[in-house]
């Protein structure tokens, strides 16, 4: 689905957001997703967060980075002439290893790589006299980071100034999955104005539910009841409630009976909302999964899903290969 135009995404941005905390609206999520193709992620990180809070969204990429966190890793030895050498290194190595790249650290870099095409980790180490031995890997949050053009790498702003960040200089891991300017692959470019119109669909889905789903009550009164009568009618239609009940007086004839009817509505203007939903989660699901089985493969199909599994896998083993590359560098 082609990103929607600046002029048509504004319309679903209502005037109760502006002014909310991060300036949500059109204008500061495309000043964001300006920002971040140009390498500054100072505004990236809310909006992001803000990508987190659709369920759809959330749900492809924890199924996504759980999947790859699933596999088993394995600890290769250096090439070392002396095998007793090398078997000693490797099982240090198998021991040593999880305690140092946890899985909530790896989760994190998984989620900042996906969202943004790029995630920082400070490597944290233990030192003596002798020996310096990394015991911890720590994300960073990407909003204090941005690409510098003059020095050719990444600068951090820390307490202590700007410093220069490189991957592989000892001290920071610089996940970059899609290589030079790997940023701009990140899914927050396609996805945040998909993620708008899926908080605005089920917003006026919810009040086409509430304002045309339960049916009005039309009373109908004498024409020559008394304004006292015509009062205290429309007062016990206006009580009725799940189980309510109203007394409704008959006349001799039509002209002096009261009566009371339901109207409902037999449209299908909710099937667009309903439509426009499921277009959106599969345009999300084939973003970040390359798939969208549940939907597109219908009865069950062994072949299709046969395809779809193929499809999957090819971004797991990529996924693991990203990974594999960054830490091991």
């Amino acid at each position: 689905m082609p990103a929607l135009p600046l002029d048509a995404l504004r319309q679903l941005v209502p005037q109760a957001w502006q002014g909310r905390p991060h300036q949500i609206s059109v204008e500061a999520i495309y000043g964001a997703l300006s920002a971040h193709e140009e390498g500054d992620f100072s505004q990236s990180g809310w909006l992001g967060r803000l990508l987190l809070r659709d369920d759809r969204i959330a749900a492809c990429l924890d199924t996504r980075i759980n999947a790859l966190l699933s596999y088993r890793e394995e600890v290769e030895g250096a090439e070392i002439d002396d095998d007793a050498e090398e078997e000693m290194v490797r099982d240090a190595a198998r021991e040593w290893w999880p305690k140092v790249a946890t899985e909530s650290a790896r989760r994190a870099l998984e989620y900042d790589k996906c969202l943004y095409g790029v995630g920082f980790a400070e490597v944290i180490y233990s030192r003596s006299a002798r020996l310096w031995t990394p015991v911890a890997i720590k994300p960073w949050d990407v909003d204090s980071f941005r690409w510098s053009d003059w020095d050719d790498c990444y600068v951090v702003q820390t307490q202590d100034g700007q410093q220069k960040v490189k991957h592989g200089d000892g001290r920071w891991i610089v996940y970059e999955p899609y290589g030079a300017r790997s940023w701009r692959s990140g899914f927050l470019l396609s996805l945040a104005d998909k993620w708008l119109m899926r908080q605005w669909t089920w917003r006026d889905w919810a009040r086409f539910t509430e304002k045309l789903g339960q049916g009005v009550f039309v009373a109908s009164v004498p024409a020559n009841a008394s304004d006292v009568a015509k009062g205290k009618y429309l007062a016990q239609v206006q009580r009725i409630g799940s189980n309510g009940a109203v007394i409704v007086p008959k006349g001799d004839t039509a002209g002096t009976s009261y009566g009371l009817d339901l109207v409902t509505t037999n449209g299908t203007g909710f099937q667009n909302f309903e439509q426009f939903t499921t277009a959106l989660n599969v345009t999300i699901a084939v973003r970040i999964l390359g798939q969208n089985l549940t939907t597109e493969a219908q009865g069950g199909s062994y072949a299709a899903a046969n395809v779809q599994d193929r499809v999957r896998g090819d971004l797991l083993q990529w996924d693991a290969q990203c990974e594999s590359t960054a830490l091991h560098t």
